[in-house]
């Protein structure tokens, strides 16, 4: 990777860029192909084409490193509740997406250090970009093999001129928006996809009362939405713990590009009040 003199990325971050990259030529392979879908316990889908992303990372991973692995779609390791480091993977992010042939799923693989995010890799096999952050390095998007672009949030300052990315349009979602007086709101697909277009600035900001986000699902663009300027917490301005015993969080999240971030906190607290 020709930034790496200048950027000077540890091995680590090589390893996750070239893992999405790998997992990501399978999903395209699966991409036009007839494949199994199946319902998970928790009622959404996952295909062939997630376990064999989830399997060519986790090789890839493995062989370089003997970090634990906390990935979607396997049995969760609980050896590394002990450890310093553990890489958190979602194999394909977007699942119902990349069913109905939008385009908008990604392959995202981050290092999470005691708790915190400090390498993500997110890559968007169908348009070739590839996000990457590393902590205290900045945040970049590469397009197919140009040069990477530094990625900064966006300065919006009015919650009123802002635009949201909607998450799901369930009604507690929908009234918030409503009470907040968001009129700009866009459909977007992969979390983590929208967690990168607000750290690319093409987007303020977003919340989501979804109940059913996982650690998978926000580590990776975590780290270079902070690179970014942005920030991102629970409905109570608490950052993001990873590698917890229970991976799944019952909270609101909140990403934004940090100018916004206390006023949304502040005009959902009567939506919010429920779960402290």
């Amino acid at each position: 990777m020709s930034h790496n003199k200048t950027m000077g990325s540890s091995k680590e971050l090589e390893t996750a860029i070239s893992a999405a990259k790998q997992a990501g030529a399978v999903l395209l392979d699966y991409y036009n192909k007839n494949y199994s879908v199946f319902d998970k316990e928790n009622n959404t889908p996952v295909t062939d084409a997630d376990f064999a992303s989830e399997k060519i990372i986790c090789n890839i991973l493995s062989k370089k490193f003997d970090y634990p692995i906390l990935s979607e779609e396997s049995v969760d390791d609980k050896k590394r509740l002990n450890s310093e480091f553990v890489w958190i993977v979602d194999p394909l992010d977007g699942t119902k997406d990349f069913i109905k042939k939008t385009s908008e799923f990604t392959i995202a693989i981050a290092l999470a250090q005691n708790g915190v995010s400090v390498i993500g890799a997110v890559y968007r096999p169908l348009t070739s970009e590839l996000y990457f952050a590393e902590k205290d390095k900045g945040a970049y998007l590469q397009k197919g093999n140009d040069s990477p672009e530094k990625l900064h949030v966006s300065n919006k300052i009015e919650l009123i001129q802002s635009s949201f990315i909607m998450s799901e349009p369930k009604q507690l979602n929908i009234e918030a928006m409503d009470s907040l007086g968001i009129k700009n709101r866009t459909r977007v697909g992969s979390l983590v996809l929208k967690g990168c277009l607000i750290a690319q600035g093409k987007f303020d900001a977003l919340f989501s009362f979804s109940f059913n986000t996982s650690e998978w699902d926000t580590c990776a663009f975590d780290v270079i939405l902070r690179e970014a300027g942005g920030i991102i917490s629970d409905a109570f301005g608490d950052p993001i713990i990873y590698n917890k015993k229970e991976v799944g969080t019952k909270r609101c999240i909140v990403i934004s590009n940090g100018l916004l971030h206390q006023e949304i906190i502040k005009k959902l607290s009567p939506f919010t009040s429920v779960f402290n």
